[in-house]
């Protein structure tokens, strides 16, 4: 019975120990995780000092037997965050590190800033990591679960009793677009000795020291001791007026001998204000197919005075061009200002109006050769090139020698040198002997007479003629040039003869002879000279004195000419004509003969000789009767 009992009891127990051996539902089974240690083996700092702790987070993973590795041991999604800063100035938040396999080391860096006045000494940061891992589950079938784990770490970082180093100032003669000196001063803060130290300068901003990095020895500073070192600087020509960053850290050894390396420290400079130069007072007279000159002021506006300085004139339009685009003007001070003169040609086949010009200085200052101010654009005028032919006239008529005068006026905003104004008829009837007029000089709005001696064709036509006229000259650049054409209308009249014939008493008696008295009028618009007259006396006429002479006739001067003149015996009362032809000179020296002339001579009866002689005797005979009739009566009475 008992052994039944203890059968029974032994069965009992087997059965529970065969039930505490079946895995129960939900039941887990940890088969490993990882395990995150964090490090900072870079842990010392300086006062002031602006940096970044470099964590090293480490997974020494917990693994049990018969668990795959990789399952469970990675750490997933890993982030760091200061819980607990200290006494330092926390810059960044949560860091996302991402996966560590088991046995990995990974970074994470902190940021933070180190207060400039806090102590040496030993300080404590907190540092949470949480991240993510699969766990192993075992219940009625094998799977997996992903859970999250966190743990806060305490880490050390040291402060060092090292030196501390401030930028006092900086200063400089710093413009855009050039150079200078800069001159930065650097104080030793610290509580320590800064032996043999360095300073590496850089700027910002368009701000660059030597060839980009100043490299200056500092010596050996005391604590609250400051120093002085000058660098050569330069500005971007784009760069603004506002201050420039300055940075500086040292390099030095401490007390103990070790090299070390102060932070960056943060100045800034504020540069001078910038070169510029102003073009005023900009005066062109320019015109088509001349040019001429343009001139203007050159103002220095910057602080510096500028060397070597040169102004170069540039054309923006390929119509304008010049002889010499570049006027030396020396040393210009700053507020000093001087003028510049440009001579431009213009081309004749463009339109008048507005062009433009930029001025830039070359110039050298007293930190930097070869620089250039900025473009400065201006506006010129080109006028159109102006003439004009006023009091025009002529003195043409169909046969004769004439004259076609005026006045040439330059209404243009140039001198005119050299200049020819040319004539072209556009008519063969009318021949220019010399066709070009030699122009004085003409300033602006002068103006100067002009005579073409012009002869017209015998077999010409009266009436209106055109001819044209232009103008060469010289232009700015030295070229020959050419206006346009001025086109005018001259009057060519008909034909008349050079002298007007009359005379108060042109007879002769048939038979007779008689002195002939012919005045003549001078009809040409000039002055006639060496009249030397000719009288053809032909049948009934004879004239044994046919010449006469005149010396000078003004235009509508009259002179008298005489002839003797004598008619045939027998010849018919009636009138008769003469001939006269007159050669002369005139005015432009040409010897001229003349049409011949024919003038109306009366021939009257002469009284009777015979006649006479009848009368006589008959008077005679009267007087004999009358005196024979007288004798008789007195005889009579006698007796």
């Amino acid at each position: 019975m008992i052994a039944r009992r203890w059968l029974a009891v032994g069965i009992s127990v087997v059965a529970i120990l065969a039930l505490l051996s079946v895995p129960v539902a939900g039941e887990i089974f940890t088969r490993g995780e990882p395990d995150i240690d964090v490090y900072l083996p870079e842990n010392e700092v300086s006062p002031g000092e602006v940096t970044t702790l470099e964590l090293q987070l480490q997974n020494d993973g917990d693994l049990s037997a018969g668990t795959q590795r990789e399952a469970v041991t990675t750490a997933r999604s890993v982030t760091v965050e200061v819980r607990d800063s200290g006494p330092f100035e926390l810059r960044t938040g949560t860091t996302p590190v991402g996966t560590i396999q088991d046995g990995m080391t990974v970074p994470a860096p902190v940021g933070i800033t180190v207060p400039e006045d806090l102590e040496p000494g030993e300080y404590e940061i907190d540092v949470r990591v949480r991240y993510s891992y699969t766990q192993q589950i075992q219940a009625d079938a094998n799977f997996a679960q992903d859970r999250t784990a966190r743990d806060t770490h305490t880490l050390t970082v040291k402060v060092l009793p090292d030196s501390q180093f401030e930028i006092v100032s900086v200063t400089g003669d710093v413009q855009p677009g050039s150079g200078g000196d800069a001159t930065v001063e650097i104080r030793n803060v610290g509580s320590e000795t800064a032996q043999q130290a360095r300073a590496t300068i850089v700027g910002g901003g368009g701000l660059v020291f030597d060839d980009g990095t100043a490299e200056t020895f500092l010596g050996d500073l005391e604590p609250n001791e400051s120093t002085t070192v000058d660098v050569d600087a330069s500005l971007a020509p784009d760069a603004t007026q506002s201050p420039k960053p300055v940075s500086a850290t040292i390099q030095y050894r401490d007390g103990d001998g070790r090299d070390l390396e102060a932070p960056a420290r943060n100045g800034s400079l504020a540069p001078i204000a910038a070169q510029e130069f102003d073009v005023r007072d900009l005066d062109s007279a320019l015109s088509v197919g001349y040019g001429g000159e343009i001139t203007a002021t050159v103002v220095n506006e910057g602080p510096r005075t500028v060397s070597g300085a040169t102004v170069a004139l540039e054309a923006d339009s390929p119509a304008v061009t010049l002889e010499e685009p570049r006027a030396p003007i020396g040393t210009l001070d700053p507020g000093e200002s001087t003028t510049v003169r440009f001579d431009a040609g213009v081309a004749s086949d463009i339109d008048p109006g507005l062009r433009e010009v930029s001025f830039v200085v070359e110039y050298d200052d007293e930190a930097q050769d070869d620089l250039r101010s900025d473009r400065m654009k201006r506006v010129v005028a080109i006028e159109d090139r102006q003439f004009e032919v006023v009091d025009l006239a002529d003195t043409l008529s169909v046969g004769y020698d004439g004259e076609i005068t005026g006045t040439l006026v330059n209404d243009g905003p140039v001198p005119i040198e050299d200049g020819v104004l040319t004539i072209e008829p556009a008519t063969e009837s009318l021949f220019v002997e010399e066709r070009r007029f030699a122009l004085p000089h003409l300033e602006p709005g002068e103006s100067a007479a002009f005579a073409f001696p012009t002869d017209v064709s015998g077999q010409a036509d009266a009436g209106p003629r055109q001819v044209s006229f232009t103008v060469e000259y010289r232009s700015a650049t030295d070229k020959r040039v050419q206006s346009e054409t001025i086109t005018r209308r001259v009057m060519v009249e008909p034909k008349r003869p050079e002298f007007a014939l009359s005379s108060p008493d042109a007879r002769v008696d048939a038979g007779g002879e008689t002195t002939l008295e012919i005045e003549i009028t001078n009809e040409r618009p000039e002055t006639l000279s060496n009249i030397d007259a000719r009288l053809y006396a032909e049948s009934p006429f004879d004239s044994t004195s046919d010449e006469a002479f005149v010396s000078t006739l003004e235009s509508g001067e009259s002179a008298t000419l005489q002839f003797h003149l004598s008619a045939d015996q027998g010849t018919m009362a009636k009138t008769y004509p003469v001939e006269l032809d007159f050669q002369y000179d005139t005015e432009r020296g040409d010897t001229v003969l003349s049409d011949t002339y024919q003038y109306p001579v009366e021939v009257i009866e002469p009284e009777d000789g015979d006649d006479g002689w009848e009368t006589l005797l008959l008077v005679i005979g009267a007087v004999l009767v009358i005196a024979g009739i007288v004798g008789g009566v007195l005889l009579f009475r006698r007796r």
